[in-house]
This record gives structure tokens, C-alpha cells and sequence, in this order.
């Protein structure tokens, strides 16, 4: 759909789908031949990534089975439509068999499905995606399959090229940090077992939380003491006079 010149040329969305569900370079996946795709068994589909920016990022890179029908799915379009499909060929390449201008990729195909999926999600109520580039697709497979793993930060480092350990640890920071909105969640359920502990399960409207029973004057025979009530003077600096100190009083008057 993003496409407009007149060579017929396909793989756009397996393009997209390699930087998305496998996370290498722009230039990794452009360099890629029709022998680095490997895709022969369904338990064992990979890339191999033979000319990465260190030695380091030469490597093997685990194919989902998704993305491994994405491929074939390409690779069979190829051939249906006559591109060369030699073992030395580039797997995402033109119709005489060159490989794809890294420019064109981003221009073509990144910024003009970035466009489409926008309008779409716009359409949805939601706000249009952020700027799209080859390394956004990148952070979002090591964000993804960090979370998959359980966070095995060797495996996902292996699958994006050992010089890319920073990146991989930033990602894993980030989504740290993100995990520890939920103890928030937590200190408030904290806090309602107190409250429950203390006054029984609770119907009707919310209560204040430190707040005694509406009828515990009438059933323990107490007064409730005005350091409870709503009458409670205020401190100087206007908080009250109701201090965490107090809960061992609650406890006395129930």
C-alpha cells in the first residue's frame, strides 16, 4: 500500500515484520542472502546474521513462527513473480536482483506505514504513533521479547548482537522501572486489609480509611473520642490531629 513506483517491487511488509519480530540493523536485514534465512524447519527457523558492524555481531537470530510464515509467504511471492532467488541473492532485493537503497527503506516503507497505521489508530480515538525509524523497531523487539522471556537478558542480548548490551540493559532499566507502578497497587491493598482487619468488611460508599465505625459508640458503649471524629482540632499546619500513632487506639476502642 506504500509503494508507488512501477517495478513491481514486494517484501515491504516482510521487511517490516523482520525489524519488528527479530530486532537487527537496518543493514543487518538488508544484507541478508537467500542462504542466511533459513526457514526449512519450523522448530528451528533462524537468520544468520554473517556481516554485522563487529565480529561480535555475527550470529544466529531465532525466527518466531510467525514470522517464519511472513517469510516463506515472501519467499514464495518472489519466485511466483519471477525475482531471483539464488542462494547468493539478497532476500529483500529488486527485481534484477540488487539490494534495497536503506533510504528508500525508510522513506518508502517506515515513514509511509508509520503515516497509514496513524491515520488508522486516529481513527480509533488514539493518538498517532511517535516517529518511526529502523532502531524504533529495535527497541521495540528487545521491549517485547524481554517481556516474553521473563526478562533473560543473555538470550535477547544474543538475538541482537553482543554490542548492543547497552542497548539491551537501557530497555531493561526502562522497563524496570515502568514494573514499579505496581507497587502502588500494592501499598493500597496493604491498606485495605488493614482497614478491613480493623472494621470488617466495608459495604456501601468508601469510608476514610482511619476512621472508626459509625456505630461504635452504640455497640462497645464508648464515646468515640473527638481525636476520631470529625471535630478533631487541627494541628498548626492544618493536617489534624490524627497521627499514624493512633491505630494502636482504634484497636483499644474495638
Amino acid at each position: 500500500r506504500t509503494y508507488r513506483g512501477e517495478n513491481g517491487r514486494v517484501g515491504w511488509r516482510a521487511l517490516c515484520a523482520t525489524l519488528g519480530y527479530a530486532g537487527p540493523r537496518i543493514s543487518e536485514a538488508l544484507d541478508l542472502l537467500e542462504r542466511d534465512v533459513r526457514l526449512h524447519d519450523p522448530a528451528a527457523s533462524r537468520l544468520w546474521v554473517s556481516d554485522s558492524k563487529t565480529d561480535t555481531g555475527v550470529r544466529h537470530v531465532e525466527v518466531t513462527p510467525k514470522l517464519r510464515d511472513i517469510l516463506l509467504a515472501h519467499r514464495a511471492q518472489k519466485i511466483r513473480l519471477g525475482y531471483p532467488s539464488e542462494p547468493e541473492r539478497p532476500f529483500f532485493c529488486t527485481r534484477t536482483g540488487t539490494r534495497w537503497d536503506e533510504g528508500n527503506v525508510r522513506e518508502r516503507v517506515l515513514d509511509a506505514g508509520a503515516r497509514l497505521a496513524s491515520e488508522k489508530l486516529v481513527q480509533n480515538g488514539l493518538p498517532p504513533l511517535p516517529h518511526v525509524t529502523p532502531h524504533t523497531m529495535r527497541r521495540t523487539f528487545v521491549s517485547v521479547m524481554l517481556l516474553a522471556t521473563n526478562f533473560d537478558v543473555p538470550f535477547v542480548q544474543s538475538q541482537v548482537g553482543h554490542t548492543d548490551s547497552k542497548l539491551t540493559m537501557d530497555v531493561y532499566a526502562q522497563l524496570l522501572d515502568r514494573s514499579k507502578r505496581a507497587h502502588g497497587a500494592a501499598f493500597d491493598a496493604l491498606l485495605a486489609d488493614a482497614q478491613e482487619a480493623l472494621y470488617g468488611a466495608q459495604s456501601g460508599e468508601f469510608s476514610p480509611l482511619f476512621s472508626p465505625p459509625s456505630d461504635l459508640g452504640l455497640s462497645t458503649g464508648i464515646s468515640p473520642s473527638p481525636e476520631f471524629g470529625s471535630g478533631m482540632p487541627e494541628t498548626e499546619d492544618g493536617r489534624g490531629g490524627f497521627r499514624t500513632c493512633d491505630l494502636s487506639r482504634v484497636k483499644r476502642a474495638l
